[in-house]
């Protein structure tokens, strides 16, 4: 059974009683549904301990006598069928205690290893989650009392999951020299290039052989992983050269190559190399290379001081050119952002300037208890919020819903997500923001701006943001 029906029951168990306005609906037992939401948070704790994979049975039962509690509780059935459900459910939910207790007394090792792997992020891993089945199997062992069966496996599901790690640590340590090594065989012109290649292969086998042997020391592997990142990048950049000479006309590569030797002689002052081969070219210019540490030898204090004193004129007038600029951003930034405010009365939003970010706090968008339709006055106010983010311009907005801190808080998280779907689906369909991502958040009461014992407090709590991402960088 999917874990998180359990969560989407909960969100529309509080959208039916907070919406309910006539007949056509079941009234639901308030006290049958506080009952029936306290069980399924309590198994929602169990599955982010992970007690799902240490007691898989007791688990699965106490999940699914919970759905059905949801379902009894949703369709009107009696008070009596939806607790009997629930005290089945916590029965079940008593025996996951039980064995969590058995699986970590003697499963430890598995599941310290585990977490080993998880803090090196080898969730997202077949061989991961391969072993994470075997755990399964020796929790179910455990639940079935196979105690000294499950023991005997346990060294090779700790096993697994010290390869999974490994795996890991190798996928992220050598994914620069994996990635250079992928894009150079793309190339035809890597056809030129065999025993530089073979070179890259052995320098990443090498390095996944000692994170193997050295996987909690990285000083032991890093000079192998670099020199595997070196000779991948040589090969790319020999790849790619070879791919623009096999695919350009030789005329424009003679052509290319004079011009850079070209640029080159011209800082060196030698004379000019019109009628030179390549090769005589390369000759001179490492001969004029050469003289350069003689000739700065033999220039005087004076002539060295001059010729210091102009290149610190020449910065200093670039960093007087980009301080200039910077002011001139900033002016117009602040410019932006009072206007920005001079949009709003203080009884429809705070602009309020956080960090990079620009925050429009929409009091005035007041919407009815339990309900994620916009209110009918919200045009209005959007039209401004969508003037705002045209005017910055912002790559990507943040729509946050915020809840107060009354009731239950995964449907008040659910609810305030709604709430935020709503605004961005007015922005999104009355403006052309086509370069900017918008991104819908619903925080419940995780956030809160003010404190929640008063009804004032709860009010302020209960809003809208809309955050433009780092538009104020220059600010």
């Amino acid at each position: 059974m999917n874990f998180f029906k359990l969560l989407i029951g909960l969100g529309l168990a509080g959208l039916m009683t907070g919406c309910s306005t006539s007949g056509d609906i079941t009234a639901i037992n308030p006290v049958s549904q506080k009952h029936v939401e306290e069980a399924e948070l309590k198994l929602a704790k169990h599955h982010a301990q992970n007690h799902h994979l240490m007691s898989p049975y007791n688990y699965e039962e106490a999940a699914e006598h919970i759905e059905d509690a949801r379902e009894a509780l949703n369709s009107g059935a009696s008070h009596e069928l939806v607790h009997k459900h629930i005290d089945e459910a916590q029965r079940q939910m008593g025996s996951i205690n039980e064995n969590v207790k058995i699986s970590k007394l003697h499963l430890k090792r598995v599941l310290d290893a585990r977490a080993q792997a998880v803090e090196e992020g080898a969730q997202v891993l077949d061989s991961f989650k391969e072993a994470d089945e075997e755990l399964v199997d020796l929790a179910k062992r455990i639940e079935l009392k196979y105690i000294d069966s499950a023991i005997a496996y346990a060294d090779r599901v700790e096993s697994q999951f010290r390869d999974a790690e490994i795996e890991a640590i190798q996928s992220r340590e050598l994914g620069t020299a994996n990635k250079n090594k992928n894009l150079a065989m793309k190339l035809e012109g890597v056809d030129n290039f065999d025993q530089e290649l073979r070179v890259v292969e052995e320098n990443i086998a090498s390095a996944a052989q000692i994170i193997a042997k050295n996987k909690d020391n990285p000083e032991r592997y890093r000079p192998a992983v670099l020199e595997a990142e070196r000779t991948s990048l040589h090969l790319l950049a020999l790849a790619e050269t070879a791919e623009w000479l096999e695919k350009t006309p030789i005329r424009d590569v003679t052509f290319k190559l004079e011009k850079d030797l070209e640029s080159l002689r011209k800082p060196l002052g030698s004379e000019k190399m019109t009628f030179y081969n390549y090769d005589q070219k390369i000759t001179v210019l490492r001969a004029e290379v050469e003289t350069v540490p003689w000739l700065k030898s033999e220039l005087t204090a004076a002539q060295l001081d001059a010729i210091y004193q102009k290149r610190a004129r020449k910065w200093a007038n670039r960093a007087n050119d980009a301080l200039s600029t910077e002011l001139s951003m900033r002016k117009d930034l602040q410019r932006k952002v009072d206007e920005v405010r001079s949009l709003f009365s203080k009884n429809e939003a705070q602009v309020v300037v956080k960090g990079d970010d620009l925050v429009l706090r929409l009091v005035g968008l007041n919407f009815d208890v339990n309900q994620a339709k916009l209110p009918e006055n919200a045009d209005t106010l959007l039209g401004k919020v969508i003037k705002s983010v045209e005017k910055f311009d912002a790559d990507e907005i943040e729509i946050a819903g915020h809840a107060d801190a009354t009731g239950d808080s995964l449907y008040n998280e659910e609810l305030s997500r709604r709430r935020a779907l709503a605004v961005n689906k007015f922005i999104v369909g009355n403006s052309s923001l086509d370069n900017t991502e918008t991104r819908v958040t619903g925080y419940g009461f995780r956030n809160p701006i003010a404190q929640n014992k008063t009804a004032e407090g709860r009010a302020k709590n209960r809003r809208i943001d809309i955050v433009l991402n780092s538009v104020l960088e220059k600010l």
